[in-house]
């Protein structure tokens, strides 16, 4: 049985898991522990990393895409592509980076 890293309870069969990384991405962490999914958003949301990641309740705010030029292994990374053209478009001052 799997145990929250957060809340330090069981995982049960059943309950959505996320995964997180006690050391972020961002600063180039690559282990990842398992949490009950209310618990991976809560601890994000209470320590503001959703905003500052331009991502509020799920959804990617198109006004704040330079988090997908600032997030290390995102900045590279073909699968957010899309985020940092629409960025360049509709928000960057001065052009590309």
């Amino acid at each position: 049985m799997k145990i929250c890293y957060l809340c330090k309870e069981p995982i049960s069969q059943g309950q959505r898991v996320e995964f997180h990384h006690p050391i972020y991405k961002s600063r180039g962490g690559q282990q990842t522990v398992p949490t009950h999914k209310a618990c991976h958003r809560n601890f994000h949301s209470e320590n503001g990393d959703f905003e500052t990641w331009g991502r509020i309740g799920g959804s990617i705010s198109a006004s704040s895409c330079a988090w997908s030029f600032n997030l290390k292994n995102v900045r590279n990374n073909l699968a957010f592509a899309l985020e940092r053209a629409y960025y360049l478009v509709y928000y960057a001052k001065g052009g590309a980076r």
